[in-house]
């Protein structure tokens, strides 16, 4: 939080997602970091785009209002949004 100078570290499978929340961001392959850079860098990252694949085409939404874990947009079957 930027008004309250503290550092929230997120620990995620789930790039599209934890991009979508995080101002910078690094991928870690082994133990160790392979990338690192703001979120808009490695969202346009190819070797990020190729090893986390957005799963659908749904937006995922998260926000202040959530319970930290993001929320799901439900498909057309009414499963949550695989990218959540």
């Amino acid at each position: 939080n930027d008004e309250e100078g503290t550092t929230i570290i997120l620990v995620e499978q789930n790039a599209r997602l934890a991009l979508s929340v995080a101002d910078y961001g690094y991928v870690m392959e082994s133990g160790r970091v392979v990338l690192e850079g703001s979120a808009e860098e490695l969202g346009e990252n190819e070797d990020v785009r190729e090893f986390y694949p957005a799963r659908t085409s749904q937006p995922c939404t998260a926000g202040p209002a959530d319970s930290g874990v993001g929320s799901h947009d439900a498909t057309s079957e009414g499963a949550p949004n695989a990218n959540c």
